[in-house]
């Protein structure tokens, strides 16, 4: 196997930066090939791969396709809660450890991070399409690992609009301060701070010319049944900007939803699902259908992924959700990629990052996630390398619905974030140069 020529690049400036890396290439330009043979580079010893549990056999294939009669004898591939595990009953110090979709670890309180962390190894590479999920506080665990001189303080008030806000009050008046970090400042300094100090990253339009652009489409479905009540869409409001804010599972936490709260905003999600399913499959069945080969299709709910795979049983559909063993997982790939399978059924989360779905260049949206990093990893399963098509992205929406509402979000939060790791082509003072006192 040979890289290719900015793949080569990129293996070359990481040698030129030593140490720890973050490779953040986007999804499908073949980070995984560049992480392997910079082991090869180093004369590595002994390598850990630590990964979802769903992308573990892709790794073991990835390796015996790169070293080829150039193995590593050292070699161990974990999920990241087999880490977990791993670290609690002792692990030796290796030559490289590779932590791919390493945004996993944006949150420092989190047992995954801190056990990734603690790893002791030679040189550490941080592999990510994208750095930033929500927000510049999430590069904050990483860049503090690689070596980061800035406080969090620092590096808060600098990147992340950060501004004391009161957090107690007595008799009406503020007592106690805290810092809030949960904006986003001085974006393009940021990212040529990252590129010149810690961060390789390449984007497909930069390096692949020949990889074709997505275009995405927004798909409003009638709104059957009663409508949603107006408490139920303030709620959802409330939880929209707490993802926002906060990101992941901290959000109920964030707003202090109660319990009741939080299981009605269950039920109407599923419920959203359950009440798009027909029209999903109708859409699939007398549109798509008849004028793509093949269709990749995401939903959040078991129970959706589950009836969308029985409806596409006589196309030979499969499916891959959370809870599958990985030669499952694999087997349904597989099944996809070259057998007669013409629809995916995926996961959002278990299928949205690590696979090559570049069988199909249509990706439906049948729900939605609240990230815009998970959508994005998702529809790259098809947008990446083996793709010569334009790629399709379709999301199925309830008008008039929290459906629009979380799509509206999306949308927002998509330009801070592509903002942040694209690097600037213009002098500016740089995150590495504050970092080290130049």
């Amino acid at each position: 196997m040979i890289l290719r020529d900015y793949q080569k690049k990129g293996l070359e400036r990481l040698l030129q930066l030593g140490g720890d890396a973050l490779l953040a290439d986007e999804p499908g330009l073949g980070k995984t090939a560049v992480a392997l043979s910079y082991c090869l580079a180093v004369g590595a010893s002994s390598v850990l791969v630590v990964c979802p549990a769903s992308l573990r056999l892709n790794w073991r294939r990835e390796m015996a396709m790169w070293w080829g009669e150039e193995p590593i004898l050292g070699v161990e591939v974990l999920s990241y809660e087999g880490l977990v595990k791993a670290v609690k009953a002792g692990l030796p110090p290796y030559s490289v450890a590779i932590f791919d979709e390493a945004h996993y670890l944006k949150n420092p309180a989190a047992r995954r991070t801190k056990a990734a962390l603690s790893v002791k190894a030679g040189r550490r590479l941080f592999l990510t399409g994208t750095p930033m999920v929500n927000r510049p506080m999430d590069l904050w665990p990483l860049l503090k690992a690689m070596g980061c001189r800035m406080s969090r303080t620092e590096y808060g008030k600098r990147y992340c609009a950060g501004s004391l806000k009161p957090v107690g009050f007595r008799r009406g008046r503020p007592y106690k301060w805290s810092w809030d970090f949960r904006g986003a400042s001085h974006l393009e300094e940021l990212a040529e701070g990252l590129s010149r100090r810690w961060m390789v990253r390449r984007l497909k339009a930069d390096v692949l010319a020949e990889l074709p652009a997505k275009t995405r489409t927004v798909v409003e479905l009638p709104h059957t049944g009663p409508a949603e009540p107006a408490e139920l869409r303030a709620l959802a409001a409330r939880v929209i900007r707490s993802w926002d804010d906060y990101g992941g599972q901290a959000a109920d936490a964030a707003i202090g939803l109660m319990p009741k709260e939080i299981a009605v905003l269950t039920a109407a999600r599923l419920e959203a699902g359950r009440r798009k399913l027909p029209q999903v499959i109708n859409y699939l069945r007398g549109s798509l259908l008849e004028e793509e080969e093949k269709v990749v299709v995401f939903a959040w709910h078991r129970e959706v992924i589950e009836q969308l795979a029985r409806e596409f049983r006589d196309v030979g559909a499969v499916m891959l959700y959370g809870g599958m063993s990985d030669a499952a997982k694999d087997a349904a790939v597989h099944e996809f990629q070259t057998g007669d399978a013409r629809v995916f059924v995926g996961q959002i989360l278990t299928a949205g990052t690590g696979l090559t779905l570049t069988a199909a260049s249509t990706v439906v949206f049948a729900e939605i996630d609240w990230v815009p990093g998970n959508m994005a990893q998702a529809e790259d399963r098809c947008h990446r390398l083996g793709q010569d098509l334009p790629v399709r992205v379709i999301v199925m929406a309830l008008e008039d619905s929290v459906d629009l509402l979380v799509a509206t979000a999306l949308v927002a939060k998509a330009d801070t974030i592509n903002r942040a790791v694209r690097p600037s082509d213009g002098p500016m003072a740089t995150l590495a140069a504050q970092v080290e006192g130049n």
